[in-house]
């Protein structure tokens, strides 16, 4: 009788939320295993690069018992045992007050593999997006990370850091903000030395407040709010008056929304990010073949055929295997309007096409079928005769999304993804799209901010101009 596989659990450092400082392991990984758990702290910007097929589950000690320890959670360790490879996904980086040695003491028990993959911890990423440095030559040669949630209960030296000049990290201290800053002041640091508490680090929701050891413990009780937050200590943070880089930038703090795929989506979310933003990319759509054999028929009849992109090559090439017809017999001319179209018609090693642009289709006459998603046929006149090849099937999202700012959407199907678990993430945002028939779409859902714009490659300059409308 065989022995039941024991899978392996990879413990990895989400860092401080932003998810273009994730690591390139982390990321590889995630499409790797069969399962990724992960906490309450865990920006959607982060899931929603988790792929389709690799299972989610949202754990964590909040809502629990206190009976529960603080180990790894027990649904991780049943996973694994049931021969899963399981991604615990936890913030910043699990060995800097993420309880790391616990869980791993408790999958050694278990007998389980593991790895331990380091994420950027949350005082790097708050430090750098609030736009000071944790040393400076001349300011703080030294740093120190503390746990502000046990103060004066040992482990961390507060005699020491108050006596110091350095800076000080202050993880889980705003609860006792208070208690901690009256200890430091105790111990020997000035009163008026500069405190910074900082919530959603790297976030778009990033909230910042600067005050004293004296000022910050009145400003920060009087927010009445039990967010997550660091609280920074030095000389350091009077830096941030002139090396506050995001300032700069026009989408500082806003969330956006982005549904476009492939090269085009991979240019925008870079354009975006490069611009502040943070965003939250929804997973590729499926698609599903839609030629008939009654299309095919067609299709072969044909004079002359034009792809539109690249899906709709595939759905082509799909329809043929599926038939038994081979390529060699083919004697229709070929046209490509896109280069997905064509690197994907020399894939298949044809390489005598015509590329024209989508707009010229309408003018190729008699004899010419166009293969192209239902998305594409919409805008085409009556007098274009249309294969709709494929249908998109949007993606279930295993998640709830926030509020956003600023959606750019693609497709009727991208909309439709969002489904009922998200009424709101779209209630104050700028809605744009460049497809006629998305842009009818939301106004009869009653998306009064929705903007048509016209000229795709003018997205970003329709976005930032939106700014100041």
């Amino acid at each position: 009788m065989s022995q039941q596989k024991i899978g392996k659990v990879y413990l990895v450092g989400g860092g401080p939320g932003d998810p273009g400082l994730l690591t390139v392991r982390a990321q590889s990984l995630m499409s790797q295993v069969d399962v990724v758990a992960y906490d309450a702290l865990i920006s959607p910007a982060l899931l929603a690069m988790i792929p389709e097929e690799v299972e989610m589950v949202a754990i964590g000690y909040r809502g629990y018992h206190s009976k529960i320890g603080y180990g790894m959670h027990p649904e991780v360790i049943e996973m694994a045992l049931e021969g899963k490879d399981v991604l615990r996904l936890k913030a910043g980086d699990p060995f800097i007050f993420g309880r790391g040695t616990q869980e791993c003491d408790d999958l050694i028990e278990h007998n389980i593999p593991f790895e331990v993959v380091p994420g950027i911890s949350t005082a790097l990423g708050a430090s750098a997006y609030a736009g000071f440095p944790l040393t400076s030559i001349g300011v703080a040669t030294d740093v120190t990370l503390a746990s502000g949630h046990h103060c004066g209960q040992g482990g961390a030296s507060w005699e020491a850091m108050g006596k110091g000049r350095g800076t000080l990290a202050l993880y889980m201290a705003s609860k006792k903000i208070r208690e901690n800053f009256d200890t430091l002041i105790r111990e020997g640091r000035r009163a008026d030395t500069p405190a910074i508490y900082i919530s959603a680090a790297t976030t778009s929701r990033q909230y910042e407040l600067e005050g004293t050891l004296t000022t910050l413990p009145e400003m920060v009780e009087q927010l009445n709010i039990d967010a997550p937050a660091l609280i920074i200590v030095g000389d350091v943070i009077r830096l941030r008056d002139r090396l506050h880089w995001r300032k700069q930038l026009p989408l500082m703090n806003k969330r956006i929304l982005l549904s476009l795929q492939g090269e085009e989506g991979k240019r925008i979310r870079q354009q975006l990010e490069n611009l502040g933003g943070v965003v939250i990319h929804l997973p590729a759509p499926r698609f599903t073949n839609s030629i008939s054999s009654q299309d095919l028929q067609r299709v072969m009849n044909a004079s002359r055929l034009v792809f539109t992109g690249k899906e709709s090559v595939v759905s082509w090439k799909e329809a043929l295997l599926a038939h038994r017809v081979d390529t060699r017999s083919l004697q229709q001319s070929i046209t490509a309007t896109s280069d997905s179209a064509l690197q994907a018609l020399n894939d298949m090693g044809i390489f005598a096409v015509e590329q024209l642009t989508f707009g010229d289709v309408e003018g190729l006459g008699a004899g010419t079928i166009t293969l192209a998603g239902a998305a594409e046929a919409e805008q085409l006149g009556e007098g274009v005769d249309v294969v709709r090849c494929f249908i998109q099937v949007p993606t279930r999202l295993r998640f709830n999304l926030p509020d956003c700012d600023i959606a750019i959407l693609d497709s009727e199907e991208s909309f439709w993804a969002l489904g009922d678990n998200n009424p709101n993430c779209l209630l104050d945002a700028a809605v744009y799209t460049s497809v006629e028939s998305l842009y009818q779409h939301l106004q009869r859902a009653n998306i009064a901010s929705a903007k048509l714009v016209t000229d795709a490659d003018t997205m970003i300059e329709s976005v930032l101009n939106g700014l100041t409308d």
